[in-house]
């Protein structure tokens, strides 16, 4: 009995070490239409996606490889660097899409905004080639960029989304795989770091944070509510300044709420602005309204003031 445990744990031991490996070196078992080799890859996260690439430190050049498993018929593919911040906005991308047809393309966008159609243009780095095919359910999309004097890491995107009938890119899904679709490369390493997980650890914090604090005003304000005091209670002044002050905070925090979700989705500078403009208007209409009301309440004081004064006749 003990020899077969011993045999039995060896093979386990065995099929082990040779199941391991396979399963860690998934990106490098691919072989590529032009037998390309790279020398390092990493399996992205999401959207059934893998990168490869050579990095040559005497030019600076990178030749990227980026695969996109189980592509529709008709669909598109990006990946992307972006040297001034993480996300989609400032991403120089490469882009690659099959037509209704079977017609294959892939050429490099610059995106500026949000609402962008993935037109092309050039790059902030050189490119010196970009190309791309569809073979075996795959989409590939093959590069050779420059990369910036001392930097080795870099800001990484890859996106998909569905071909129109007339050819034009529709905007990619807004949940899921496709906004986790983000981290940062180190060329050199081979080091990746996927912030999508994090995005999403960071928003299950918030939610629960958020939650909690919703928890505790309502229970405050049951509190407050059951044992106000009348409005000639001597200690009523306390209860308003508690009033007050729960509900001023509660304007804060949701205040302050969204713009901890706009760093944590690393939302555009624009989106922030507008959301400040908001909430100023809306102060300056609360400051207008609180003044109004002010001033009408002491013109009514004032005014019964004044017929108390009259003597009777």
């Amino acid at each position: 009995m003990a020899s077969f445990q011993k045999k039995s744990l060896f093979f386990h031991s065995l099929s082990f070490i040779f199941i391991v490996p396979s399963i860690a070196q998934t990106c490098n078992s691919y072989t590529f239409p032009n037998h390309i080799t790279y020398a390092a890859c990493n399996n992205l996260p999401t959207l059934e996606s893998s990168l490869h690439w050579n990095y040559h430190p005497s030019t600076r050049t990178v030749d990227v490889a980026f695969k996109k498993s189980n592509a529709g018929d008709s669909s598109w593919i990006a990946w992307a660097i972006n040297p001034t911040s993480k996300g989609m906005v400032g991403s120089q991308a490469f882009v690659a899409f099959r037509k209704s047809d079977g017609s294959f393309r892939a050429y490099t966008s610059p995106i500026t905004s949000y609402a962008t159609l993935l037109q092309e243009g050039q790059l902030s780095f050189p490119v010196h080639s970009v190309s791309g095919t569809y073979a075996n359910g795959s989409m590939l999309i093959f590069a050779s960029l420059r990369l910036p004097e001392n930097t080795t890491v870099v800001n990484h995107v890859w996106q998909e989304g569905l071909v129109s009938d007339d050819g034009t890119l529709k905007a990619h899904a807004m949940a899921g795989s496709n906004l986790q679709s983000f981290g940062t490369l180190d060329f050199v390493s081979g080091k990746v770091e996927e912030t999508g997980s994090k995005v999403n650890s960071k928003r299950t914090t918030l939610r629960n944070v958020r939650t909690n604090s919703s928890v505790l005003l309502v229970v405050l304000y049951f509190l407050f509510v059951t044992f106000r005091p009348k409005n000639d209670h001597r200690n009523r002044i306390f209860w308003n300044i508690f009033h007050y002050a729960i509900g001023y905070s509660t304007i804060v925090l949701s205040i302050l709420n969204i713009f901890k979700g706009f760093d944590i989705l690393h939302a555009h500078m624009m989106w922030k602005k507008i959301y400040l403009g908001i909430i100023i208007s809306l102060a300056v209409i609360a400051l207008m309204l609180q003044i109004w009301w002010c001033k009408k309440r002491f013109n009514s004081k004032e005014s019964d003031d004044t017929n108390q004064e009259i003597p009777l006749v």
